[in-house]
Order: C-alpha cells, then sequence, then structure tokens
C-alpha cells in the first residue's frame, strides 16, 4: 500500500490577521500653543523710549535667540 503524495501551490502565503482591537485609546500627543504677538514678551519699553530685554540672550555667539524663562532657574 502507497501513499500518493500530492504537491500543491500554495498561493498568497500566509492569511490575513485580525485586527488588534485596542482597550486603552491611543496617547494624545503635545500640540504647540501659538501665542499671537509673542515678541511683546520678549522687550519692554520704558518711559524715555528705551527699549529692554526681559529675557536672557543666548551665551553663545547668537544673540538673536532667546533663552526660555523657566520657573526656579537662573
Amino acid at each position: 500500500k502507497s501513499t500518493p503524495h500530492f504537491v500543491l501551490k500554495l498561493r498568497g502565503g500566509v492569511k490575513k490577521r485580525k485586527n488588534k482591537s485596542y482597550t486603552i485609546s491611543e496617547k494624545n500627543k503635545h500640540k504647540r500653543k501659538k501665542i499671537k504677538l509673542t515678541v511683546l514678551e520678549y522687550f519692554k519699553v520704558g518711559r524715555n523710549s528705551t527699549i529692554n530685554r526681559l529675557c536672557g540672550a543666548c551665551p553663545t555667539k547668537c544673540s538673536a535667540v532667546f533663552m526660555a524663562s523657566h520657573f526656579g532657574r537662573h
């Protein structure tokens, strides 16, 4: 008694997997807050029309970049 061996050509490979159903919702990404006229917070105009910088400038050679003002730093 011999058992016949059939060779079938399978097309497409593995079956499609079922989509995962997540129990926890995805994280909300941080959105940048747009503040109008932010430049007014960087400078203060005095009585004699003198302009004072409120934020510290970058310590390297780029004087146009302002440092952030964090609570409890500097």
